[in-house]
């Protein structure tokens, strides 16, 4: 249960999708509350309040999954009631396993995710495995941005620096801490989608709450950012394959 809760892949229990929303509800009404009584921090609930509503979003897909639909249909009024009370699909469906029937091991976890052939994984699938540590770096990046008094040099650094963990946990929660089961184009593929993507989310981050501006001339300069971005998730990709290429050995 919550193995991957920020994740739009595979599907879960009706329990799990209901304590979900009751998490949800506590945490969103105490924010709310939190909020009132310091209206300065706002740009601090800002990201965290986008933080419930994608891990609401999230498990609401994987218990509509269950239920054998879309992730969308959980926008359909109502809609919920069933979330909440009906009875999953048995066996195996497009969306991966019933979770009852997956028993608790790193085998099982395997196999209840969907499987695709080496290196034909889409962009958009690509983006929705490494949704949820993209959003955890963005929601650093932007903790950074706030409450870090440096220099605005070393706060690129900081910045820069936190996508190698942050990229580091995207290969765990991916691959399940065993050997990469996509090819060395998909490998960079992902590595570039990260990068990319990360950048634009801190990017709009900084249009939105600190009154900055695009300019065009510049967008060269920003490219060589996302560059660098994508050569910093070369370590962590490394460090992962020496760490659990060691870890597949002694097993």
């Amino acid at each position: 249960m919550f193995q991957n809760p920020f994740s739009f892949d595979g599907r879960i229990r009706r329990l799990e999708y209901g304590l979900s929303y009751l998490i949800y509800i506590i945490l969103y009404l105490s924010a709310s509350f939190l909020w009132q009584e310091f209206p300065t921090a706002a740009l601090f609930f800002y990201p965290f309040i986008s933080v419930l509503i994608w891990f609401l979003l999230a498990q609401g897909a994987k218990r509509c999954h269950d239920l054998g639909n879309s992730g969308f249909f959980q926008f359909i009024p109502f809609y919920g009631l069933l979330m909440l009370f009906q009875d999953a699909q048995s066996g195996i469906n497009k969306y991966g396993r019933n979770p009852k029937e997956v028993a608790v091991s790193m085998k099982d976890s395997e196999e209840n995710a969907l499987k695709f052939p080496l290196g034909k994984l889409s962009i958009g699938h690509s983006l929705l495995r490494l949704s949820s540590p993209i959003l955890i770096n963005v929601l650093l990046a932007a903790m950074l941005m706030e409450y870090l008094n440096v220099s605005d040099m070393e706060l690129f650094l900081y910045i820069s620096i936190s996508v190698i963990p942050c990229h580091f946990l995207a290969l765990i929660m991916n691959h399940n801490s065993h050997a990469l089961e996509i090819d060395g184009k998909g490998q960079f593929k992902e590595r570039v989608i990260y990068s990319s993507t990360f950048y634009v989310l801190v990017r709009l981050y900084t249009l939105y709450f600190r009154d900055t501006e695009i300019y065009v001339q510049a967008i060269f300069f920003e490219l060589i950012i996302i560059g660098l971005f994508l050569c910093l998730t070369y370590f962590s990709f490394q460090l992962y394959k020496v760490i659990f290429r060691k870890s597949s050995l002694t097993l």
